[in-house]
């Protein structure tokens, strides 16, 4: 398969897909690039998956629509879907809890900010206007994705690489790999404080 990932993740879902018994199906991805550099979803496109992309700057992309996706606007592009994936560099906490509120994807992916405390819950507060500004200002702790998850009937499958959390929905009976939380240091530090959720 071609991987288009930035650490491995679709060859991560597609596994868990498989043993879910799921060959093709559909997604929504948001902050999905120009739909191929560190695409989560990019190998699912291509293996007849059924599948919304969107982000700030697609880059020209004829595959991504352009929206910057927020928490008022988010409900307006997401129905049922077998994986969701979640990229946006800052308010991900808050879009991916407005989703969840609506519906229930088999799979979801999102990312997590490895560089705040492991033993904080906490979270980017919301703020529509954010951009990324190269910082570790953006994003949620591990314990906040966790939060998420048990918040909504999901269970940690895995955590690619320190910086994307796997989860599949409960009603599925998978095994979850090997769970290790790691702090790491890969932006600037900011002076911008979190929020605890």
């Amino acid at each position: 398969m071609t991987d288009y990932s930035q650490n491995g993740e679709s060859k991560v879902l597609k596994e868990l897909f498989d043993k879910m018994g799921i060959n093709r199906g559909s997604y929504i991805d948001i902050g999905a690039g120009d739909g191929y550099k560190l695409s989560n979803t990019a190998y699912f496109r291509q293996s007849g998956w059924v599948g919304s992309e969107y982000d700030a700057d697609p880059r020209g992309s004829k595959f991504v629509k352009e929206m910057k996706v927020t928490v008022e606007n988010v409900n307006t592009i997401c129905n049922h879907c077998n994986l969701l994936s979640i990229d946006i560099d800052g308010n991900d906490y808050w879009v991916l809890r407005e989703v969840l509120k609506n519906i229930h994807p088999d799979v979801i992916i999102f990312e997590v900010n490895s560089q705040l405390p492991l033993h904080k819950q906490i979270a980017m507060p919301y703020n529509a206007d954010h951009e990324w500004d190269g910082t570790n200002y953006f994003g949620m702790s591990y314990l906040a994705g966790f939060k998420i998850c048990e918040d909504f009937s999901y269970q940690v499958y895995c955590i690619v690489n320190r910086s994307n959390i796997i989860a599949v929905s409960k009603s599925y009976d998978i095994q979850p790999l090997s769970i290790k939380m790691q702090e790491t240091w890969s932006h600037p530090d900011t002076t911008k404080e979190f929020k605890e959720v």
